[in-house]
């Protein structure tokens, strides 16, 4: 019978790439694959901004006739912060109207 996952069978003892064990070859995977890693991230920027160079990511812009805006809010909205504003002035220029708690 032969055992399928016999860690001796397929174990390459330190020997893979030939870099050997121990933390210089940890140090030496964390590198090749940090550089792997920013490789595929430096092509994928790549064809994207090409992509958008392109227009493959944007959309029609189409126009139209009516105006998104809704006229009559707008001018509501005006009128509202007009009525605020002249709050704010007659209380900013007025006279303090509280009495002095102090006398």
């Amino acid at each position: 019978m032969i055992k399928i996952f016999d860690k001796n069978g397929y174990a390459n003892r330190g020997r893979f790439l030939g870099w050997g064990s121990g933390p210089d070859a940890d140090w030496k995977v964390i590198f090749s694959v940090l550089i792997l890693l920013l490789l595929a991230t430096a092509i994928f920027s790549t064809i994207v901004f090409l992509n958008v160079g392109n227009g493959a990511f944007g959309s029609d812009v189409t126009s139209t006739t009516e105006s998104p805006l809704d006229k009559k809010l707008l001018q509501n909205n005006v009128k509202y912060y007009k009525n605020k504003q002249s709050v704010f002035e007659s209380l900013r220029v007025g006279k303090e109207t509280t009495p002095d708690p102090s006398v």
